[in-house]
């Protein structure tokens, strides 16, 4: 009686395998869709004078805390809180007063244009690739292997911005005009993959300094 059994279940076990392997190479097969990724973003223009507020805020609390050690004895010396309130408490209208409060009213006024700014997008989008995104900095990489490339051209830098990738060369070529040339469709074929793509500049001379 367990001859049969055990049979019964190893037939269930292969029948198992079969539907699991069956199953993998159903999802190997499948097409995998590519969700589309946060748009990147810079950091918000305010974001510096944040971080000398937060810093003004803090310096004020450790200021806070020395004048509570004081008045509890742990150490000498006047309270700075007393004395700053004293000072204000006794000052007197004066000229410079009106102009330092116009220029503090503009400043609250930059710093909430700043906050409401827009932030900048300092990566470019790659068409066809649904939330792929570079960097200037990737560009320039980019830029510089397919400059180097180029017949002629002994040493390259390059740098690139949101709207231009510049290339600076050295060639042994006496009239650079067709190295410019090459240069620039060389590398603006390479960034054919990017949305909107950065202008390229190009500047080129030759070994002996020539332009």
């Amino acid at each position: 009686m367990s001859t049969p059994t055990t049979g019964a279940h190893r037939a269930a076990d292969e029948h198992r395998a079969a539907d699991a392997e069956h199953s993998d190479t159903d999802s190997r097969s499948a097409p995998v869709e590519l969700a589309a990724g946060r748009t990147p973003t810079g950091a918000p223009a305010a974001a510096p004078w944040a971080i000398l507020f937060a810093l003004a805020v803090l310096a004020l609390g450790v200021v806070g805390v020395r004048d509570a050690l004081v008045a509890a004895g742990a150490f000498g010396g006047s309270s700075w809180t007393r004395d700053t309130a004293d000072v204000i408490d006794g000052l007197r209208p004066r000229p410079w007063m009106v102009p330092a409060g116009i220029v503090l009213a503009l400043l609250g006024l930059w710093w909430l244009l700043a906050a409401l700014k827009p932030r900048k997008r300092p990566e470019l989008f790659l068409s066809g690739n649904p939330g792929a995104w570079t960097r200037p900095a990737d560009l320039a990489r980019l830029a510089r292997t397919a400059a180097e490339h180029v017949d002629g051209v002994v040493s390259v830098r390059t740098s690139a911005t949101p709207r231009a990738v510049t290339i600076k060369a050295t060639t042994t070529a006496r009239d650079t005009t067709e190295v410019r040339t090459a240069l620039t469709d060389a590398v603006t074929d390479h960034l054919d993959s990017v949305d909107r793509a950065p202008k390229v500049k190009v500047k080129a001379r030759d070994t002996g300094g020539s332009r």
